[in-house]
């Protein structure tokens, strides 16, 4: 398994440094299809509670965008790319019911 840091150090083009940061995550987490659409979901709950409307607050919504937009781009190189792209919205319609 690759640890999200390594996985994210290896994209190209690369990541942002300022978004770097925004982006970690603790431990060894799968980076599957679901596990991708998780991080995006929990990045925008966090952005969510945010009230303040700053620099962090856009980092925030820049990470859950960067982590959906990559289950996304995961979700294509799978055999059957209709039913992953269909589970990131399931994820997403059950996390904001």
């Amino acid at each position: 398994m690759t640890s999200p840091r390594d996985w994210l150090d290896a994209r190209r083009p690369a990541v942002p440094e300022g978004l770097k940061e925004w982006l970690a995550v603790e431990g060894e987490v799968p980076l599957s299809v679901a596990d991708l659409a998780d991080l995006g979901i929990a990045a925008l709950d966090r952005a969510e509670v945010s009230q303040r409307l700053d620099r962090h607050a856009a980092f925030r919504l820049l990470a859950a965008d960067a982590f959906l937009t990559y289950a996304c781009e995961a979700a294509v190189d799978e055999p059957d790319v209709a039913s992953r792209l269909h589970l990131i919205l399931d994820r997403c319609a059950a996390a904001w019911q």
